[in-house]
């Protein structure tokens, strides 16, 4: 049986966060990132690790641009590309 390996990134992703700590940083409870995984809600990427959510902080930081609304959505969003 062939397995082929894991692509590896030239760029380091930087650590993965729990659902724990990916809530404090959104200001949400572990249990609203959890129901998000299960009904799909947001567009919120995770990696599965076992039974684990974890989050990359740059996905998260992604998710607060996407989802910033009002005058200062363009200025936020243009800053952070």
């Amino acid at each position: 049986m062939n397995i082929a390996p894991i692509a590896s990134t030239t760029q380091q992703p930087g650590p993965l966060l729990s659902r724990k700590d990916a809530a404090h940083y959104l200001g949400l409870a572990p249990q609203t990132l959890a129901q998000w995984v299960v009904s799909r809600r947001h567009q919120l990427p995770y990696v599965s690790i076992g039974r684990k959510a974890m989050y990359r902080k740059a996905d998260l930081d992604a998710f607060i641009t996407a989802n910033t609304h009002g005058a200062n959505a363009i200025a936020v969003k243009g800053s952070l590309q």
